[in-house]
């Protein structure tokens, strides 16, 4: 497989290098719990969903908002998508930490980066999910 390749909303470019298998698989889980801590319910049924039918209804949008406000707060999450985000590059430099401290340009596409970064090393967990996804990584390509 590929390296993903995503232009970024500022134009640069981000190479997303999916990280060894035990990190994504902490990854898996660590998004699982989230899920289950917003009440949602996460099991075999979900795989399943035809997602190129699928419409987002407000119903769906608020868990799923409270879920990503969530995610983006948890600590354990964060830790996961540094160690993670370290296989990557942003213009050509290692993303991690340092990078949004000497760059700070760089703040502006952070949220942009940790999304990517994370949905590409879950994806190849939940193979179904990409046909749903793909609308997004395109725009972003």
């Amino acid at each position: 497989m590929e390296d993903p390749r995503i232009t970024l909303a500022n134009g640069k470019e981000l190479v997303i290098r999916i990280a060894p298998f035990e990190l994504g698989y902490k990854l898996t889980k660590a998004v699982n719990r989230i899920i289950q801590k917003n009440g949602v319910k996460f099991d075999e049924s979900i795989l399943n969903i035809d997602f190129s039918n699928f419409k987002v209804t407000p119903a769906f949008m608020v868990p799923l908002a409270n879920m990503f406000l969530s995610a983006m707060e948890d600590d354990a999450l964060d830790e996961i998508f540094w160690a993670c985000a370290n296989h990557c590059s942003y213009d050509g430099l290692r993303v991690n930490r340092q990078l949004f401290s000497d760059d700070i340009d760089a703040r502006g596409v952070y949220y942009q980066i940790k999304l990517c970064v994370l949905r590409e090393n879950l994806l190849p967990f939940f193979p179904s999910l990409r046909s749903w996804l793909t609308d997004t990584t395109k725009a972003e390509s």
